[in-house]
């Protein structure tokens, strides 16, 4: 069965504006101020996965600096950057989210003068390998989002590839027994999402926030929940 496990640590540097848990891939904000009701799953996702070259993270983050100031400054939605720590090493995930797609029918123009942006953008470029987007569609029913959790330092990325045809039985198989699983193990905090434009439909994300790596030491309690049974049930889904 194909699915990929990943780490990403929410990065500390000052172009991080806001408190975040998710990466890759992930999704929501929190704020680490406690909040009477949970925070509004966003129905879409805006993914950039950027390549860094080797020895060229620190420019590269230090540009980045510049631009979130200036967003900051211009009082704009928040991005959630994450690199990967256990994984490909030099890699970027930033993610915005997004309330319904029409929003990118009005995009905001530049947080800093044009000529200022482009000089950016060109010393920026030369940093990186390579870069690709694309917009994931979440499953509001399938996620929850903890507005009372600390800020989690990681955030664990599953990916899951599923066979062309079995896209609804595998949310049949997240609605019979991921669900029950995670509640079961008392996580209330998760987004799943599918991949819609500029990725495959067959690739699911689920996000999962973590504390700090001894949490890695524990058994894990998802796949103590689910039971052999369940996964078996994967069989002929998940390519």
């Amino acid at each position: 069965m194909s699915t990929r496990l990943l780490t990403l640590q929410k990065r500390k540097s000052a172009f991080v504006s806001v408190l975040a848990s998710a990466a890759l891939l992930a999704l929501q904000p929190l704020s680490s101020r406690a909040q009477q009701a949970p925070p509004q799953v966003p129905a879409w996702l805006s993914v950039l996965i950027v390549h860094v070259k080797s020895g060229q993270g620190p420019q590269f983050e230090d540009l980045l600096k510049k631009i979130t100031m200036a967003n900051n400054k211009a009082n704009r939605p928040p991005i959630q950057v994450f690199e990967v720590v256990n994984g490909e090493q030099g890699v970027y995930h930033f993610v915005s989210t997004h309330q319904a797609l029409a929003e990118n029918d009005t995009p905001q123009p530049p947080p800093m003068k044009p000529e200022e942006m482009a000089n950016i953008v060109n010393r920026l470029l030369p940093t990186t390998d390579s870069a690709r987007s694309f917009t994931a569609r979440t499953y509001p029913q399938y996620s929850m989002l903890d507005a009372n959790g600390a800020p989690p330092k990681l955030e664990v990325l599953r990916t899951t590839r599923v066979v062309a045809t079995r896209g609804d039985d595998y949310v049949k198989w997240l609605e019979t027994y991921l669900m029950p699983a995670l509640k079961k193990a008392k996580l209330s905090n998760f987004v799943l999402s599918r991949g819609f434009l500029g990725d495959s439909p067959q690739n699911f994300y689920l996000t999962v926030p973590v504390a700090n790596w001894a949490e890695f030491d524990q058994p894990d309690p998802v796949g103590a929940a689910l039971g052999r049974a369940a996964t078996d049930k994967l069989r002929g889904i998940v390519e």
